[in-house]
């Protein structure tokens, strides 16, 4: 809290301080959940497919994430404990940074602080889309500018000011538009069942499905959880993520469900 006081004092200062930028990224970055990110040293050990095993289902996988012709905005992967959810996430993860088409991703874990509640999430996010999508870098730069506590608000407040709000903002820049749709836009949550509170669970999936209702240029997301029944019902519920369900393969002890979430 210190450190956010100082910052604030440092913000309203803007005019005489000529590391602004630095400022206001030095806030983003004091909320993040660095063990999140797919390739910190926190998850060094994390599990991943061994070559040449279940290639069927990251083809499927890697096949939505190319299709630019994709209805589906949310790609549910799920399965009980143990049957190599994460390993795949990792997998995906890891070939997408690859390819350059890894927007952001965020890995739960309910013995790690930071990564086993919602707090951390967005701040996360934003950090690697500032990152990989650096056009949203000034108009996010402008939000936390004019509202450093964005971070005390809910989920769908912040998705809405700091995801939502730059990405549209850019969007309707006329040399942006085209440069926004090679950008990547594929983000990768998994082990949301680790999140502590269903209740914060189902919040973050129907702020993800409210923000795809209002962007511009569309995010994707893989979701890799437990089948919780608080999560099903949210993918399942007309109402929650307002998808239909589609059941794609069941393989490796794994299952896949396909979510239609068009965007406006």
């Amino acid at each position: 809290m210190a450190g956010d006081v100082r910052l604030l004092v440092h913000l309203n200062c803007k005019n005489t301080d000529s590391n602004f930028e630095f400022i206001v990224m030095e806030l983003l970055h004091q909320h993040i959940a660095p063990g999140a990110f797919h390739k910190s040293d926190e998850r060094c050990d994390s599990p991943k497919c061994h070559p040449h095993t279940r290639k069927a289902v990251l083809k499927k996988i890697m096949d939505w994430v190319k299709d630019p012709n994709k209805f589906a905005l949310f790609l549910w992967l799920y399965g009980p404990a143990g049957a190599g959810k994460s390993a795949i996430a990792q997998t995906i993860a890891e070939l997408l940074e690859e390819l350059g088409l890894l927007a952001a991703a965020f890995f739960f874990s309910r013995n790690a602080a930071g990564r086993n509640d919602k707090t951390r999430l967005v701040p996360t996010l934003v950090y690697q889309l500032v990152k990989f999508i650096p056009e949203i870098r000034a108009h996010v730069l402008e939000v936390l500018e004019q509202d450093p506590a964005l971070f005390s608000y809910s989920v769908e407040a912040q998705i809405q000011a700091l995801i939502v709000k730059p990405l549209n903002a850019a969007a309707n820049e006329e040399a942006l538009a085209a440069i926004l749709l090679s950008r990547p836009r594929l983000i990768i949550l998994d082990g949301l069942d680790e999140c502590y509170t269903t209740s914060a669970q189902t919040q973050i999936l129907n702020s993800l499905s409210t923000a795809t209702k209002h962007l511009q240029i569309p995010l994707f997301f893989l979701i890799a959880s437990r089948p919780e029944q608080d999560i099903r019902q949210s993918f399942n519920d007309q109402n929650g993520l307002g998808s239909t369900p589609t059941n794609l393969m069941t393989t490796f002890g794994s299952s896949f469900s396909q979510h239609l979430t068009k965007s406006n």
